[in-house]
């Protein structure tokens, strides 16, 4: 039986490969027992759902960091608008989708949105994390600054996931953190890598 936190994320907009979801919640789930999740990038809560999950069955939280105003693939005209996200003053606002869907889910309660940007939110982050999925920037300098600031929130034994790896510059964002010793790989599912901190 499909739960309904499930049926809100396959329904919700985002970008997660079929496989994906399931990998997320499979990983998180067995860290969940060492303390919060976060993920930068929310968007419309496809992977808070899938991750959501996880933190209401081990109660605990997952922090979702995204400033919910686009970047520039999701414009007018870009292979990753969605109309329904611009709101009746014109501009892009996808936080009202994202609460709206945890609340549907059933999810609230476990979901914490952090309505900011991930350069700045992380500047001021300390709060260490079992698990940390990096979907935010999608340019080369903006993964690169995600896993420099937010990185050594990981705990030892923590996963560190990226999506989106077969873009080279998040691939090779994904390729240094193994490269410098903090974070061995795991698995590949689709465009998802799991890492884990070796710390």
């Amino acid at each position: 039986m499909t739960e309904i936190w499930e049926t809100v994320a396959n329904e919700a907009a985002g970008w997660l490969h079929p496989d994906e979801g399931p990998a997320l919640r499979r990983h998180a789930t067995s860290v969940a027992h060492l303390g919060p999740l976060a993920e930068i990038g929310g968007y419309a809560g496809k992977s808070a759902c899938w991750l959501g999950s996880v933190a209401k069955e081990h109660d605990t939280v997952l922090f979702s960091i995204d400033w919910h105003r686009g970047s520039p693939e999701m414009a007018v005209g870009r292979e990753c608008h969605h109309p329904e996200m611009i709101g009746a003053d014109g501009l892009f606002d996808s936080l009202p989708h994202f609460r709206r869907n945890l609340r549907s889910a059933g999810l609230e309660e476990w979901v914490v949105p952090v309505a900011g940007a991930s350069p700045l939110v992380g500047s001021y982050w300390r709060i260490p994390l079992a698990f940390l999925f990096v979907d935010g920037a999608h340019d080369g300098p903006g993964v690169r600054a995600d896993y420099d600031l937010w990185n050594e929130w990981v705990m030892s034994g923590g996963i560190l996931a990226f999506h989106d790896t077969t873009i080279p510059e998040i691939g090779a964002t994904a390729d240094l953190a193994v490269a410098e010793g903090g974070f061995g790989f795991v698995e590949q599912i689709d465009s998802l890598r799991i890492l884990r901190c070796a710390k």
